[in-house]
């Protein structure tokens, strides 16, 4: 007999329950006959235009349930009818699912990012869709996409709905149709949460806080799945409050617990080198590039850190010496590649989370390039041990505090006090949900560097220091 391993609610009455049998199953209310009799005459309603944008959809069903007075779970199942995205709706509800697949004659498959890989169950019912369904759900979502997809091109692969998520679709052509959505985060990783997740340590994450301040350019790279754009987006969040971030990107992967980050996306007419020329010309403190796949984008990241840009990117590579191999064979000389300082390196392991089987992301190795003559000189500081599961760590080494730019004593302090913050948060997040929301990450930033100097002060009284820390953090605001 399965048993539920968590539980939690959607909104409208619409519950998820994860089951130890590996079963995401929703629990979606039957809508009453008057919301049925409201569908078909929604026409004398809404104009087609209200359903381009889905937000304003969502608006205008809250107001029309308000008029007819109809129950919160009509007007969601409204919603649900009216976006398009059918079956897949509470999926797409769910912040906590980050990839969906469907292919017709099996379960729906979603990636949940506490419970790995999950078939998805509706009302105690498998979601299985035929060919013609999954063909169907295929069209729609690519009009919502603004993409054509038709007998002369059977298949898209990365086009933008109108959420900001990724859809990849075919008709089946070729093959059986498909339709697979990867969701951007809806409440982006920071920090602390990855320190609760177990990604990395405190310590680790304090490094990584600090060389993004001090504008130490950094490059995360490792398979994929391994975590390397969470990551990135964590450590780029952690900018002081008033600092103007730029991300280049395909996609919108990386997204940022910042409100002046600012993304640009290159287009056909519009290619990196461009984006780049616009992006130094705003006078930014830093520029992330999404994903380095190619020359093009190697060069635009290169350019802007050595400009004096801080910045991060993300690369698949399986060791540090690869990553430089790949930047050497997109045409960087060595004097391009000794400006980029920092190298993370972050893996994935299979876990187990409250008896389910998923996959655990670590951050494997830290390692900071002191120079280049003839071969990369390279200092490892953090390093994972697998057999123990924890990190061998040398952050306090003279040769990286003087990477910071700061005197010895001052960058031992900042270290150690974004440690113990960073532990602390971590710690009320894994309890009960503190600091959840960009807004929420955000006010924590702002207020943290409002008592930095007074905390720095209390560093070697660590009783005062945790009482201080204690008394921030009752301070800031929770969604739970």
């Amino acid at each position: 007999m399965a048993r539920v391993v968590d539980e939690y609610e959607l909104g409208g009455g619409v519950r998820v329950a994860v089951l130890s049998s590996g079963e995401y199953r929703v629990t979606v209310p039957r809508p009453s006959g008057r919301a049925v009799s409201v569908l078909r005459s929604l026409p004398f309603y809404l104009d087609p235009s209200d359903l381009v944008d889905e937000g304003r959809l969502s608006d205008l069903v809250s107001g029309l349930a308000r008029r007819l007075s109809l129950s919160e779970p009509d007007a969601e199942w409204l919603r649900a009818k009216l976006s398009g995205y059918g079956p897949l709706y509470p999926l797409m509800a769910d912040p906590k699912v980050t990839d969906i697949r469907v292919l017709p004659g099996r379960p729906v498959l979603v990636r949940h990012q506490e419970y790995g890989d999950l078939l998805v169950a509706v009302n105690g019912e498998p979601l299985v869709l035929s060919e013609a369904e999954v063909r169907g759900l295929a069209l729609r979502l690519a009009s919502k996409a603004g993409a054509a997809l038709n007998a002369r091109r059977p298949a898209i692969g990365g086009a933008r709905l109108p959420s900001g998520d990724r859809l990849t679709a075919s008709l089946g052509v070729v093959g059986e149709p498909q339709v697979v959505v990867r969701k951007f985060p809806r409440h982006p990783w920071t920090l602390h949460k990855l320190v609760a997740r177990g990604m990395l340590s405190a310590r680790a994450a304090a490094l990584l806080w600090l060389l993004n301040e001090a504008k130490v350019p950094i490059l995360i790279y490792g398979p994929m799945g391994s975590g390397k754009t969470s990551l990135a987006g964590a450590v780029i969040a952690t900018a002081r409050p008033r600092a103007s971030i730029v991300i280049i990107q395909d996609i919108p992967e990386i997204r940022v617990a910042h409100p002046y980050a600012h993304y640009l996306y290159p287009a056909p007419t519009l290619e990196y080198s461009r984006l780049l020329s616009f992006a130094l010309r705003t006078s930014s403190d830093y520029l992330v590039v999404g994903e380095v796949r190619g020359e093009e984008e190697a060069r635009a990241f290169v350019q802007a850190v050595k400009t004096g840009h801080g910045g991060v990117t993300t690369m698949h590579a399986d060791s540090v010496e690869g990553a430089l191999s790949r930047l050497r064979n997109y045409g960087l000389s060595p004097a391009d590649l000794a400006s980029v300082r920092a190298f993370v390196r972050t893996g994935a392991f299979e876990a187990r989370v409250r008896g389910l089987r998923t996959l655990a992301r670590r951050v494997l190795a830290v390692d900071l390039l002191e120079g280049w003559d003839g071969s990369p000189s390279l200092l490892r500081v953090v390093e994972y041990c697998e057999e123990g599961g924890s990190w061998v760590e040398r952050v306090e080494d003279p040769r990286v505090l003087d990477l910071l730019g700061l005197r010895e004593g001052v960058a031992l302090a900042k270290l150690r006090l974004r440690e113990a913050w960073l532990s602390l948060l971590a710690e009320r997040y894994a309890e009960g949900g503190l600091v959840e929301t960009a807004e929420e990450w955000y006010a924590c930033l702002e207020a943290f560097y409002s008592e930095e100097d007074r905390l720095l002060g209390l560093v070697d009284e660590p009783d005062r220091l945790t009482v201080s820390l204690l008394q921030l953090a009752a301070r800031l605001p929770s969604q739970r």
